[in-house]
């Protein structure tokens, strides 16, 4: 599997700095998900909107040629992008992402 990131290390938006001993993420992408971030504020009388961004202009490049990244179940059975073991392979990571972020948001308080 090849994974492309623009920048010069992976995380894209979601990656996170060290400031003065603080952890700063560089996007503000969590604060629509209602977590700990978002609590704080709105406590603070902090105000904001955003909506969660679409994965339609995410796309994967094989070969040369340019597919639209599979973010349904629908697509990566439909992509040719993939191998059939690639599409398998793909399924068990999202699915252990999803698992392991809905554990993550059972432990929040």
């Amino acid at each position: 599997m090849l994974l492309l990131e623009r920048a010069a290390r992976f995380g894209g938006r979601a990656a996170s700095d060290v400031h003065a001993r603080a952890l700063l993420n560089q996007g503000p992408h969590a604060l629509y998900r209602g977590g700990h971030a978002t609590r704080t504020l709105h406590e603070l009388g902090v105000l904001f909107r955003g909506v969660v961004p679409s994965t339609s202009a995410f796309f994967l490049e094989r070969d040369g040629v340019r597919h639209i990244f599979p973010t349904s179940v629908t697509r990566m059975m439909s992509t040719r992008a993939l191998s059939f073991g690639g599409k398998i392979e793909l399924a068990r990571t999202l699915l252990s992402l999803t698992d392991k972020l809905a554990r993550a948001n059972d432990s929040t308080p």
